[in-house]
């Protein structure tokens, strides 16, 4: 074993983890976030009116990588303030670079123009709305069985991040 380099333990197969059945109400940042991490899943989760984001993953670092399933994401309940959301609030926020990431039976709720001018359900580059930025544009995202419903004033759903 080569203790020496960065990832010592790449030759190892990766190994699912399950995070179930959160609620994440209110948060001042974000429902669930994650900074560098392999094979995961984020299974059942339900983020609602949470400042920031309702997931975000900052890099993923093996494939098979990070999988969202059956999640339920609200931007606004109407049972929170919505003074206190950021006008770029977010949905999911996945990684700028790493392995794959999969939205599989993922519900977006109430992300429109009342919460902010930058809203978006999906954006990519968790890092590269801070400066300066190394991650734009190494990352591949997979959806299906994806739902967004909103006002039918929203303007954007995805927002691509670039540094």
């Amino acid at each position: 074993m080569d203790l020496t380099s960065d990832t010592p333990f790449t030759a190892n197969p990766p190994v699912l983890s399950v995070f179930e059945n959160f609620i994440g109400f209110s948060n001042n940042e974000v429902c669930a976030i994650t900074e560098l991490v392999g094979n995961i899943q984020f299974l059942n989760f339900k983020c609602v009116d949470n400042k920031t984001a309702g997931i975000e993953i900052a890099v993923a670092g093996v494939s098979p990588s990070v999988t969202v399933t059956n999640a339920v994401i609200v931007g606004k309940s109407g049972l929170n303030d919505s003074a206190n959301m950021r006008n770029d609030h977010r949905g999911f926020i996945g990684p700028g670079e790493g392995f794959d990431v999969l939205l599989d039976g993922v519900n977006f709720y109430n992300y429109d123009d009342t919460i902010g001018t930058s809203v978006a359900a999906l954006s990519t580059c968790s890092h590269c709305f801070f400066s300066p930025s190394t991650f734009a544009g190494r990352a591949h995202y997979s959806v299906q069985k994806l739902n967004v419903l909103t006002e039918p004033s929203v303007k954007r759903f995805i927002r691509w991040e670039t540094q």
